[in-house]
C-alpha cells in the first residue's frame, strides 16, 4: 500500500500526471454537462408523453363527464379504455370526491381523494400538472380539468376531473439512463486516460531524456550533450538552448581551468625569475661580508653584477605592474583619449633605444601615421619590440620600424635581420615568462619573457591583432594591425 502511495505521489506532480489530471477534470465537466442536458431532455420527453396520454384519455370521456356531473347520472363502475394503472377522479364544485374510475385490473388508491388535491386545484388553475408521491412511495402525475356546463352563457362549474397516471415506467427509464450514462462516462474516462497516457509517452519521452541527462551533468559529467531526436517544437527548442548553455558552460570551465593553470605557471615562473637575481645578490653580499679587505677587481665585479641584477628586478616588477594595469584596463574598458603616432613618441623613446642599440642600425619610416593607442602604450610597444629585436640581432644588424595604412586598417611593423624564431617557439611567444630556446641557453639575454606578453595585451586592449613572421636565420617581422580611426575620432598629436 505504501509503495502504491509513493508511486502515486511521484506520478501526480509529473508532466504526464498533470496532463492526465487536467484531461480527466475537463472530461468530467464536459460529460457532466452533456449528462445533465440529456437527462433533462429525456425527463421532459417521458413526462410529456404521460401528460399527452392523460389528455387523450380525458378527451375520450369529456362529453360523458358533463352528463354525469350535470344530470346526476350514475357513474360507470370502470372505464375499460384507460391505460393500465390510470385513474379518473370526479370532484364536485365544493371539492367533495364523488367517485374514482379505473380499469377492472387496477386497484383504486383512496389516498388520491385527499382534499390536498382540491387545494392544489384551486391554487394552480385549470390545466395544472402536479406530481404527487404517495405514502407507498409511488409517484403519480395528476392532471386537473374543470367541467363547465356548455349550454349556459355563464357556464357554471359542474365539477373537476383529475386524470392520474403512475410515473413508475418513466422513473425507471430515467434511473436506467442515469446508471447507463454513469457507466459509460466512467468507461470513457478510463479508456480516454489509457489512450492519453499512451499518446503522451512519445512526446514526453524527450523531456524525460533531458531530465535524465541534466541529472548526470549535475553530477559532474560536463561533456554530455542532449541528443537530437524527434520532439515537439518547444522541447526541441529547449534541447538546443540547453546544449548551447552547456557549450558555453564547458567553455567557461575550460577558460577557468586554463586561467588557474596560467596563474599557477605565472606564480612559478615569477618566483623562479625573482629567485635568480635575488640568489645572485645574496651570494655576492655573502662574499663581501666574509672578506675583510675584498680585492678591488672582485668588488667591482660584485658591484656590477648586483647593479645588473637589481635593474633586472626593477624591470621585472615594472613589467608585472604594467601587465596588472592592462588587465585592470580590460575590466574597466577605458576609452582612448589621445591617439598617437610614432613621430610623437620618438623624442622620448629614441635615447633609450640608442643606449642599448650599440652599432646596430635603427630605421624609422612613415612615422606620421596615427594609431589608436595612447602615447605611453605606443611607446611601450615600440620599446619592447625594438629592444627584443636588438637582443637577437648581431652587432651590425638592422631594425626597421614602419607604419602603413589601408582603407580600413593601420599597420605597425617592426622587422629585424637577426637570428629569427623557430616554428616551435612561435605559438608561445606572447605567453608570460616564455623565452625561446636561444634565450634559455644564453644567459646574456636579459629579458624575462614579459615584453612580448605586454605588447600582446596592449594590442588586445585596443582591439588590434598581432602576428609574427619569422624563420631561423632569416630575421623576424612583427605586424600589428588596428582598425582605422573614424573621421569623427578625437586625434591629438603631441
Amino acid at each position: 500500500m505504501s509503495d502504491r502511495k509513493n508511486r502515486f505521489s511521484k506520478w501526480r506532480p509529473s508532466l504526464t500526471g498533470q496532463v492526465l489530471i487536467r484531461f480527466w477534470i475537463s472530461l468530467i465537466i464536459f460529460l457532466s454537462l452533456i449528462g445533465v442536458v440529456q437527462y433533462r431532455l429525456l425527463h421532459n420527453y417521458l413526462y410529456n408523453q404521460v401528460e399527452g396520454t392523460l389528455t387523450q384519455e380525458f378527451k375520450s370521456i369529456a362529453s360523458d363527464s358533463e352528463q354525469w356531473l350535470a344530470a346526476g347520472q350514475a357513474f360507470p363502475r370502470n372505464l375499460p379504455d384507460l391505460n393500465q394503472g390510470h385513474l379518473v377522479l370526479f370532484y364536485s364544485p365544493t371539492g367533495a370526491l364523488k367517485t374514482i374510475l379505473n380499469r377492472k385490473d387496477t386497484q383504486t388508491n383512496s389516498l388520491l381523494g385527499d382534499k390536498i388535491v382540491l387545494r392544489d386545484l384551486i391554487q394552480q388553475g385549470e390545466t395544472t400538472r402536479v406530481i404527487r408521491t404517495l405514502a407507498s412511495g409511488e409517484r403519480m402525475m395528476l392532471l386537473f380539468k374543470l367541467i363547465n356546463r356548455s349550454a349556459l352563457a355563464k357556464r357554471p362549474l359542474l365539477g373537476t376531473v383529475v386524470m392520474a397516471a403512475p410515473l413508475t415506467a418513466a422513473d425507471d427509464a430515467l434511473r436506467q439512463y442515469r446508471r447507463l450514462y454513469l457507466l459509460t462516462a466512467l468507461g470513457i474516462l478510463f479508456i480516454g486516460g489509457l489512450f492519453t497516457s499512451y499518446f503522451l509517452r512519445k512526446p514526453v519521452q524527450p523531456l524525460a531524456n533531458i531530465s535524465k541527462i541534466s541529472r548526470q551533468i549535475a553530477e559532474g559529467q560536463y561533456s554530455l550533450r542532449i541528443p537530437e531526436e524527434p520532439a515537439p517544437a518547444e522541447i526541441a527548442s529547449l534541447r538546443i538552448a540547453l546544449n548551447h548553455m552547456l557549450d558555453k558552460m564547458n567553455a567557461a570551465l575550460k577558460i577557468e581551468q586554463l586561467a588557474k593553470e596560467q596563474m599557477t605557471r605565472f606564480i612559478s615562473d615569477a618566483s623562479h625569475e625573482l629567485r635568480t637575481p635575488l640568489t645572485s645578490l645574496r651570494g655576492f653580499l655573502e662574499i663581501l661580508d666574509r672578506s675583510e679587505k675584498p680585492d678591488p677587481g672582485t668588488l667591482k665585479i660584485a658591484h656590477q653584477t648586483m647593479l645588473r641584477e637589481t635593474e633586472r628586478l626593477i624591470r621585472m616588477v615594472e613589467d608585472l605592474l604594467t601587465m596588472n594595469r592592462l588587465a585592470q584596463a580590460k575590466i574597466e574598458a577605458s576609452p582612448l583619449s589621445k591617439p598617437a603616432c610614432v613621430e610623437d613618441v620618438l623624442p622620448d623613446l629614441l635615447p633609450l633605444l640608442t643606449a642599448i642599440s650599440g652599432s646596430r642600425i635603427m630605421d624609422f619610416q612613415k612615422t606620421e601615421i596615427t594609431f589608436p593607442l595612447e602615447p605611453d602604450e605606443l611607446k611601450q610597444i615600440l620599446f619592447n619590440l625594438v629592444s627584443n629585436a636588438l637582443q637577437y640581432t648581431n652587432e651590425f644588424g638592422q631594425i626597421v620600424v614602419s607604419g602603413s595604412e589601408s582603407t580600413n586598417a593601420v599597420i605597425l611593423s617592426v622587422s629585424d635581420n637577426g637570428e629569427g624564431i623557430s616554428l616551435n617557439d612561435q605559438p608561445y611567444l606572447f605567453e608570460r615568462f616564455y623565452r625561446g630556446i636561444t634565450s634559455r641557453k644564453d644567459r646574456s639575454k636579459t629579458g624575462v619573457g614579459l615584453g612580448l606578453a605586454i605588447v600582446h595585451d596592449i594590442v588586445q586592449l585596443r582591439e588590434g591583432n598581432i602576428q609574427v613572421k619569422s624563420e631561423l636565420g632569416q630575421g623576424s617581422t612583427f605586424l600589428i594591425t588596428f582598425p582605422k580611426l573614424s573621421g569623427n575620432s578625437q586625434v591629438t598629436h603631441l
